[in-house]
C-alpha cells in the first residue's frame, strides 16, 4: 500500500512540475521572435567602391559600428538596421540600408552629410548610451510589429504586456531620442560643414514634395489616355527626382516648411529648430545665403548615384518597376476611370 501510494505521488510530483517547465518552454518559444532582414539587395565593394570609401571613412571618423551588410532599396529613405542573429539575443548584425531614390535626390556632398546623421545614431563618440536608447526603441517595435504580424499560438501570454510597455518605453524615451537626433545632426555639421548638412535637410524636404506636388500628379495623367499603369513607375519617377526644383520653388517651400513647428509624432525636431541648431535663423542673411547655397546646389548636375554607384544589382530596376506597378495599380485604376468618366461629362 505505502509502495503504491509512493510510486502514485512521484508520478504527481512529475507532472506538476512538467506543466510549468511546458509552459515556460511554450512562452520562450513564443519570446523567439525572428526579425527579418530589411528590404533590399545587397550591394558589393566591385558595384561601388566609392560608396564602400565613404561607408569606411564616415563610420571610423565618427567611431560608429562596423557595417557587416550595404543594401540598395526602393525607399526615400536611408538607415541603420541592426538585427540579432537568434531572435532576440545574440551578437548584432549591421545593415545600412540605402534608397536609390534618396541617392537620387542629392548630391555626392550631401549624401555625405546624411550618412553621418544615420552613422551618428550609433556612434561611440560620446558614450554608447545613446546609441543603446536608439536601439531599444527601434527593437522595441520590430517586435511589436512582429507579434501582430505572425500571431503566434501562446502570443496572447505575452502580447499584452508588450502592448502596454511599448507606449510606455516610447514615451519616457522620447526625449532621450529627440536628443540623440540632435547629437547626429551635429556629426553631420562635423563631418560635412554646417552649409552642407543644412542643405542636404533643405533638399530632402522639397524633393519629396516636388514629387508629391509636380511629378506624381503629371504621372497620373497619363491614366486619361493609358488603362494599364506604365511599365516603368520607378524609372520615372528617379527621373524626376534629377530635376531641378527651381528658384521659385525653392523659396516657397522653404519658408513655408520654416513655419512649421516642432510636435510629437515624430522625434526629429521641426526643420526650423535644425537649421537653427546649426546656425540658420528663421530670416535675415542666414536664409537669403542658405537659398543661394541650394541653388547652387541644384546647378550641380551629378547625383550622388551616379557618383557613387557603378553599376546596380542585377534586375534591380526591373524588381523595383514591378513593386511600384502593383503598389499604384489600383489608384491608377480608379484614376482612369475617373478621368474617363470626367470626360463623357
Amino acid at each position: 500500500m505505502v509502495l503504491v501510494f509512493l510510486r502514485d505521488w512521484r508520478s504527481v510530483l512529475v507532472v506538476v512540475l512538467n506543466i510549468p517547465l511546458a509552459l515556460v518552454g511554450l512562452v520562450l518559444r513564443s519570446l523567439w521572435i525572428t526579425i527579418p532582414e530589411p528590404g533590399g539587395i545587397t550591394l558589393t565593394r566591385e558595384q561601388a567602391p566609392e560608396l564602400f570609401d565613404l561607408v569606411t571613412e564616415v563610420r571610423q571618423a565618427l567611431d560608429g559600428p562596423k557595417i557587416d551588410h550595404v543594401l540598395v532599396s526602393d525607399e526615400y529613405n536611408a538607415y541603420i538596421a541592426q538585427i540579432p542573429q537568434f531572435g532576440m539575443f545574440g551578437w548584432l548584425r549591421n545593415y545600412l540600408v540605402i534608397g536609390l531614390p534618396l541617392m537620387h535626390a542629392l548630391n555626392p556632398a550631401e549624401f555625405r552629410s546624411v550618412l553621418a546623421h544615420e552613422v551618428g545614431h550609433l556612434s561611440g563618440k560620446h558614450g554608447r548610451f545613446s546609441g543603446w536608447i536608439y536601439r531599444l526603441r527601434q527593437s522595441w517595435i520590430e517586435v511589436l510589429t512582429n507579434v501582430e504580424r505572425e500571431r503566434d499560438y501562446m502570443s496572447f501570454l505575452f502580447e499584452p504586456f508588450i502592448k502596454w510597455y511599448a507606449p510606455y518605453l516610447n514615451a519616457y524615451s522620447f526625449v532621450l531620442a529627440r536628443a540623440q537626433e540632435r547629437q547626429a545632426d551635429e556629426y553631420s555639421v562635423e563631418l560635412a560643414g554646417k552649409e552642407v548638412a543644412a542643405v542636404s535637410l533643405v533638399r530632402l524636404m522639397e524633393k519629396e514634395r516636388g514629387l508629391m506636388e509636380n511629378f506624381w500628379p503629371n504621372f497620373f495623367r497619363q491614366a486619361k489616355t493609358q488603362s494599364k499603369t506604365p511599365p516603368d513607375p520607378f524609372v520615372q519617377m528617379l527621373g524626376g527626382l534629377d530635376q531641378p526644383i527651381g528658384p521659385a520653388n525653392t523659396q516657397k517651400w522653404l519658408f513655408e516648411a520654416l513655419r512649421i513647428p516642432t510636435g510629437y509624432e515624430d522625434t526629429h525636431p521641426s526643420l526650423c529648430d535644425r537649421l537653427a541648431a546649426m546656425g540658420f535663423g528663421k530670416e535675415g542673411p542666414e536664409v537669403t545665403a542658405l537659398v543661394n547655397e541650394l541653388l547652387k546646389a541644384d546647378a550641380k548636375e551629378q547625383s550622388a548615384a551616379s557618383y557613387y554607384l557603378q553599376e546596380l544589382p542585377e534586375d534591380f530596376l526591373l524588381r523595383s518597376n514591378r513593386l511600384w506597378r502593383e503598389r499604384i495599380a489600383h489608384t491608377w485604376s480608379q484614376s482612369h476611370a475617373e478621368l474617363q468618366q470626367a470626360e463623357k461629362r
